[in-house]
């Protein structure tokens, strides 16, 4: 029964998530659109591009090739935030080599020197072929951005890309969105802490393994929270100091390090659950794991920046499986022996 009540409390509080998200717009446009002047592109390709009537057509037969046309954002400022839209589709569009090969409308901030593309910088990246969809991205312009540019291109791929009802406006956080995201992050938080709870008061020894158990959570609850520029910042630090202090670690390094992070985090979540615990609560443990997993992903509806992926769900699970059955596997093999206590 207790159980029982922990999966039906995370049902609802999945299916409210849910259905706010789908119900508050987190920011609302103010102002004109911000977008004047005429479109940019080098003069060599201009007969990979069309515009007819406000409707912007990029085409590319050559791999190698970048197509792109642009506009500059005639003025702004610092910790302005702006919401870039616009409808788009695509037509045999075959990505290139890197995931960012692919048809994509961007908004770049320059700060004198270079490019950010450390910074968010894309409304989407579409590929294949698609019919006519609307898509939106916010981004804030940072203290030392010194130009800013609106960008359509096919980044070293081919296909057919079209774009129609381009728009920039300011944009401000929807105050009623700020109440429910409160509300939202706030409940899943307790959820969280229940689930963790149920886990600390079923064994009232083993003090140094609650300890891990809280760490381990406590690491997954931050990986989740991160704004992802927060997110993005932190991993490109960490990987540039352990490539900086050590070639070993360089080539070591996973491609994508908060991922593997998350894998581990749950792997020891789920590993020192079962040690805590002196009898077989196998499905418990598998369940409380499904419903963090499934939780932290749901929160990002509500995260800035951030939003639920089914395959770090599946990551999540399988570093907590993975844990699950280590640990499993050595206390068989130490009962086995004679020599576990």
């Amino acid at each position: 029964m207790y159980c029982k009540n922990k999966i039906v409390f995370f049902i609802v509080l999945s299916i409210v998530t849910i259905v706010c998200h789908a119900c508050f717009e987190q920011y609302i446009k103010t102002g004109p659109d911000l977008l004047s002047g005429k479109w940019q592109h080098d003069t060599f390709q201009k007969n990979n591009i069309k515009i007819i009537d406000g409707r912007i057509t990029l085409y590319s037969e050559k791999p190698s090739q970048n197509i792109a046309i642009r506009k500059a954002l005639p003025s702004f400022k610092p910790g302005t935030v702006l919401m870039l839209s616009a409808d788009m589709m695509c037509k045999n569009v075959i990505p290139g080599e890197q995931p960012w090969n692919k048809a994509r409308l961007l908004l770049v901030q320059n700060d004198g020197k270079k490019n950010r593309w450390d910074l968010p910088h894309g409304v989407a990246a579409i590929d294949g072929t698609s019919h006519w969809d609307s898509y939106r991205g916010i981004f804030v312009i940072e203290t030392e951005t010194q130009k800013v540019w609106i960008t359509a291109q096919l980044s070293q791929c081919t296909g057919t890309f079209n774009i129609k009802n381009i728009r920039l406006h300011s944009a401000i956080k929807n105050p009623v969105y700020l109440w429910v995201q409160k509300g939202i992050l706030t409940a899943w938080a307790v959820f969280g802490l229940f689930l963790l709870g149920s886990f600390i008061t079923l064994n009232q020894h083993r003090t140094a393994l609650k300890i891990l158990l809280i760490l381990s959570f406590a690491m997954i609850i931050i990986g989740t929270t991160l704004p992802k520029d927060i997110k993005t910042r932190v991993s490109s630090r960490i990987s540039d100091q352990l490539s900086e202090n050590s070639m070993v670690l360089e080539q070591l390094l996973p491609k994508n390090l908060p991922k593997t992070g998350h894998f581990l985090f749950f792997a020891a979540f789920a590993g020192v659950s079962v040690l805590i615990l002196k009898k077989d609560f196998f499905l418990t443990i598998l369940a409380n794991l499904l419903m963090i997993a499934g939780g932290t992903e749901l929160a990002q509806f509500f995260v800035n920046g951030r939003g639920p992926l089914v395959s770090d769900f599946l990551i999540d699970a399988a570093g907590g499986l993975l844990g699950m059955g280590l640990v499993i596997f050595f206390r068989n093999v130490k009962l086995h022996d004679g020599s576990w206590h």
